[in-house]
């Protein structure tokens, strides 16, 4: 929207920065006055944490302007660049101080709508002490200011831009954003999440060349888990991260301040586990999954094989009735770690169902009566009928919103029938294999769509 330059207070001998609208700009009187409205709104936000307003006007040429505080140091993106994946604690720190700005400029109603790490800089002030700063607030708004998540529905007047513009960085843009619909201040905790992601991982969430892709990724696509890419994360602060982008507003957070209240419980958490030593590191704090107790292993080989129930259950099914329960738990570690994501799923085998027996077997009756029971055959073609998809898919924004909202909807009926007290890698399997077809159901084009609609198939099978 404009030039920024360095420049010295007349009368105070200040060094400040002055942000000047652009001359081909400065001709629309719609865009001067978005322009003198943010220099306004946010004179009123007075934190820590966010880049204050000293003075705003226009210059004799006509141009808008406004005067800010001079912030010297070095954008969150370079120190993504340099120091990421970072260390737990590290990040959130951070993120705890973007969290506080946004609470302050939330509480007088500034929705930002364009958080990235180049718009947060770390600064140091005269005391020597680092404070992190977020900054150039040239897409924010003013909302209702009478809640701590402010809406679109108290704007009235003041919304002079056009709705059907979407605005914002394609890669930390919130689904409600990139659909062009009305924005609050949750989606600023969206945007504060994929930051959280980047500062943990040292990815996106979502990559890609192409701007329309992103933003179809943000509105539809699942987003992987902080697991994915790096790993013994500390399974609450995943779950955080896993909220904050979700595509729900509701879901996220209640406000601002009740996410930098988790961040900073979960930091604490994370500071009391013991810390691993490495030999290059040193003593790192990290959350270290804890080694199963004696007689444990058991137990976990079985949750294993309810989770290859779940997700496999049509493979699963093939083995003989007669197949002893250690071959069973043998077989199901096999499956799950074989689970195909991006490739079509076999065809099912021949099976016995014993919830539908047509043969009577009993210990008097010969083995030869098992291998001519006619109703295994039958069962097999109504399997195959069910599970085999249409031959050709339209592909198209309905097909994979109907896709999605089926993995969203299979991926909490498989979470929900998993025990509290199961290994939280157990949840984390179903939750990266959702994650996968939906990325899968993102990309698919109409020579693979098929088998995309194959695996969803054989999973909503299973979870039946």
């Amino acid at each position: 929207m404009g030039h920024v330059y360095e420049a010295k207070h007349p009368l105070i001998g200040r060094r400040v920065a002055v942000k000047v609208l652009r001359s081909e700009l400065s001709d629309d009187g719609e865009v001067s006055a978005r322009f003198l409205r943010e220099a306004r709104t946010m004179s009123a936000v007075k934190h820590r944490n966010v880049v204050e307003i000293h003075n705003f006007g226009q210059l004799p040429s006509g141009s808008a302007y406004m005067m800010m505080e001079l912030i010297e140091g070095e954008t969150l993106s370079e120190i993504i660049a340099r120091e990421s994946p970072m260390d737990p604690v590290r990040a959130l720190l951070l993120c705890e101080e973007i969290l506080s700005g946004l609470a302050a400029a939330h509480a007088v109603g500034v929705v930002h709508r364009d958080l990235k790490p180049g718009n947060i800089v770390l600064m140091r002030e005269s005391s020597g002490d680092l404070v992190l700063k977020v900054l150039d607030f040239g897409l924010a708004r003013q909302v209702d200011a009478s809640c701590d998540i402010p809406t679109i529905e108290g704007l009235g007047g003041v919304r002079i831009d056009r709705p059907s513009v979407v605005a914002g960085t394609p890669e930390y843009i919130s689904p409600e954003q990139a659909s062009g619909k009305p924005v609050d201040g949750r989606g600023d905790l969206y945007a504060a999440g994929v930051v959280l992601f980047e500062l943990l991982t040292g990815h996106l969430p979502f990559e890609s060349q192409s701007a329309w892709d992103l933003l179809q990724l943000h509105r539809s696509a699942i987003p992987p888990l902080v697991s994915t890419r790096v790993p013994d994360v500390y399974p609450p602060l995943e779950a955080f991260v896993d909220r904050l982008l979700s595509k729900d507003p509701v879901r996220r957070a209640e406000s601002a301040k009740a996410a930098r209240a988790e961040v900073q419980k979960l930091g604490a958490e994370i500071l009391a586990l013991p810390p691993v030593v490495t030999p290059l590191l040193g003593p790192v704090v990290r959350w270290v999954p804890p080694p199963p107790l004696p007689g444990q292993k058991l137990r976990f080989a079985g949750r294993a094989a309810g989770l290859a129930l779940l997700v496999g259950a049509a493979s699963l099914l093939a083995l003989s009735v007669g197949t002893s329960t250690a071959a069973v738990i043998r077989r199901s570690a096999e499956l799950t770690a074989a689970l195909p994501i991006a490739a079509p799923a076999p065809a099912p085998e021949p099976t016995i169902i014993p919830s539908e027996p047509v043969v009577t077997v009993t210990a008097a009756e010969p083995p030869a009566r098992r291998a001519v029971a006619p109703a295994p055959k039958v069962r097999r073609r109504s399997q195959q009928a069910r599970a085999t998809p249409r031959a050709t898919c339209e592909v198209n924004e309905k097909w994979r919103s109907q896709l999605q909202q089926q993995l969203e909807h299979l991926e909490q009926r498989s979470i929900a029938a998993i025990p509290d007290t199961a290994n939280p890698s157990v949840v984390a399997s179903v939750k990266n294999r959702a994650r996968a077809l939906s990325a899968a159901v993102s990309a698919a084009q109409g020579s693979g769509c098929a088998q995309v609609e194959a695996q969803v198939l054989a999973w909503k099978a299973a979870v039946r």
